[in-house]
């Protein structure tokens, strides 16, 4: 992808790369046993992976093949509340989405994954997400923006949709 996309603006969001100073919030939500418990990390989230995680997304390219990039999602007036990360395959993107729980039941991650994937390149024909059995939120999210539920593997759900 030649042009930088981020940062974004929707309606109520925007949506741009992490900052240094998004630790706290980050922090913040990815050690929440609310979100932790759906994702792939505990609630003890280290501080050394979150300094890795900060210095490798305020300057990785939104889409490189083969690789994942997360768009932080924030929201004007309170800052950094989540965000969504795409796996940038070929013709395929995997989404995965983050969101703390305050901000939960306002559309916010509906209104950032409806953007993120306007952002995607040409190409790309098909959009999945994995989530977890128990995750009904999610479920709803996903079935919201057109997601069909296809099968289960690895003890998750795959959904999917076309672009």
């Amino acid at each position: 992808m030649s042009v930088e996309p981020l940062p974004h603006r929707t309606e109520r969001l925007v949506l741009r790369r992490f900052r240094p100073d998004d630790k706290p919030a980050l922090d913040g939500y990815r050690r929440h046993p609310d979100v932790a418990r759906f994702q792939s990390w505990e609630a003890d989230y280290p501080d050394d992976a979150t300094a890795r995680f900060l210095e490798e997304m305020t300057s990785a390219p939104f889409w490189q093949p083969g690789d994942w990039f997360q768009v932080a999602i924030e929201l004007p007036g309170e800052g950094l509340i989540g965000d969504v990360a795409v796996f940038a395959g070929h013709s395929t993107a995997r989404i995965g989405y983050s969101l703390h729980p305050r901000a939960w039941g306002h559309g916010y991650v509906s209104e950032a994954i409806g953007a993120v994937l306007s952002l995607l390149p040409e190409g790309v024909d098909r959009i999945e997400a994995t989530i977890d059995p128990g995750n009904e939120r999610s479920r709803k999210v996903l079935q919201r923006l057109g997601f069909t539920h296809e099968g289960e593997a690895d003890g998750e759900e795959l959904w999917a949709r076309p672009r």
